[in-house]
C-alpha cells in the first residue's frame, strides 16, 4: 500500500512539474508578427523570451524592421503583468533585455544595434543555454512561460538573386509585323467602308 501511495505522489508531482514547464516555439523572423497577432495576449500572465538568431554578417535593416515591428506589437498586446526578455544566439550570445514588465522598444533596439555593430568577441557562452537558464530560474508558478526561438530567414534586398531569364531571352529580337498589318488594313479599308454604307 505504501508503494502505491508513494507512486501516486511521485506521478502527481511529476505531472505538476511537467505542466509548469517552459514551452518552446520555433519561428522564422518573418513569421513573428503573425504569431504575436494570433497568440497575444494570452489568457494567463505570461513570460515571453525571444531567442533571436544573430549571425555576425547577415543582420540588415530588413531584420531590424521585422524585429522592431514585432516588438512594438508585443508591447501593445502585453498585459501589465506580462514579462518579456530578448536574448541573442549565434555569433552574439548575449542577453539584450532581461525579463521585464515595461519594455521601451527604442531602447531595446538601440542596445541591440550597439551589440550587433561591434566585432564578435570571444565565447560568451551559448545564447540558447542562457535563454533556457533564464526561463527556468525566473519562472513563476502562476505564469505561462514561452521561449520563442526565432530563426533568421529574411533575405536582404541586395542579396536576392537576379531574376531568372525566360527561355526566349537572350536571342536576337524578332522583326515586328506592325508594318505588314498596317498595309493590309489600309488595303481592305475601302471594302469595309463599302459594306458599312450598304
Amino acid at each position: 500500500m505504501k508503494t502505491i501511495f508513494a507512486c501516486l505522489i511521485t506521478c502527481s508531482l511529476s505531472l505538476f512539474s511537467w505542466s509548469q514547464s517552459v514551452e518552446t516555439v520555433s519561428l522564422k523572423l518573418s513569421e513573428l508578427i503573425t504569431y504575436v497577432a494570433d497568440q497575444l495576449p494570452m489568457d494567463e500572465p505570461s513570460q515571453l523570451l525571444l531567442l533571436v538568431e544573430a549571425p555576425s554578417n547577415t543582420w540588415t535593416m530588413e531584420h531590424q524592421f521585422y524585429l522592431s515591428q514585432s516588438l512594438q506589437l508585443i508591447q501593445k498586446r502585453m498585459k501589465p503583468e506580462d514579462e518579456l526578455a530578448l536574448i541573442l544566439y549565434g555569433s552574439y550570445n548575449q542577453e539584450v533585455l532581461s525579463l521585464s514588465r515595461s519594455v521601451v522598444v527604442k531602447q531595446v533596439l538601440d542596445d541591440l544595434g550597439r551589440i550587433l555593430n561591434r566585432p564578435v568577441s570571444g565565447a560568451r557562452g551559448d545564447g540558447i543555454d542562457i535563454a533556457f537558464t533564464v526561463a527556468e530560474n525566473q519562472r513563476r508558478a502562476d505564469y505561462q512561460s514561452k521561449v520563442l526561438l526565432i530563426r533568421n530567414d529574411v533575405t536582404p534586398l541586395a542579396a536576392k538573386p537576379p531574376p531568372i531569364k525566360s527561355v526566349g531571352e537572350g536571342r536576337a529580337p524578332k522583326k515586328s509585323l506592325g508594318g505588314t498589318l498596317a498595309v493590309t488594313a489600309l488595303g481592305i479599308l475601302p471594302e469595309v467602308l463599302a459594306i458599312i454604307k450598304d
